[in-house]
């Protein structure tokens, strides 16, 4: 038995596949045009109003604290620094800072100022007033049962 190798006959494109192939192209020229209404820069969504779009699905929740904080200004202890100073200068002479790291020197500093911040920092009758403000924004979804 011998088999005879046929050629494939060139299938002409019948009328039902050229149709979905216009209605593609009609549907992606129609999705292109922008509409009458749209406009080409459109306003971006407050978070307000993306929860007010989505609801009762989403839930928004704004929270702003609004506070005066106020505290008195300081002025450092001339004799207090001086007194620092000549620790610092002590430690170095007996070895127990290098006198080439600064970065030590300076964490000695402020670890000393630290460890008794009002030896260093003389409240005066002079108040700094500040209104600060703060918030945080955060919502959750609700799935029904």
């Amino acid at each position: 038995m011998v088999l005879q190798h046929q050629q494939a006959v060139p299938r002409q494109p019948s009328i039902l596949r050229l149709f979905f192939i216009a209605l593609a192209a009609l549907m992606l020229l129609i999705g292109s045009v922008p509409f009458a209404g749209a406009t080409p820069n459109p306003e971006p969504m407050s978070p307000r109003m993306l929860a007010d779009t989505n609801k009762p699905g989403v839930v928004m929740i704004a929270t702003i604290y609004k506070a005066t904080v106020a505290f008195p200004e300081v002025q450092m202890s001339q004799q207090a620094l001086t007194e620092l100073q000549q620790k610092i200068a002590a430690d170095i002479l007996r070895g127990s800072l290098d006198k080439n790291n600064v970065t030590a020197i300076i964490d000695a500093m402020f670890m000393e100022i630290f460890r008794d911040p009002f030896k260093y920092l003389i409240p005066t009758n002079d108040w700094l007033t500040r209104e600060v403000q703060t918030g945080s924004v955060g919502g959750w979804l609700y799935y029904y049962t």
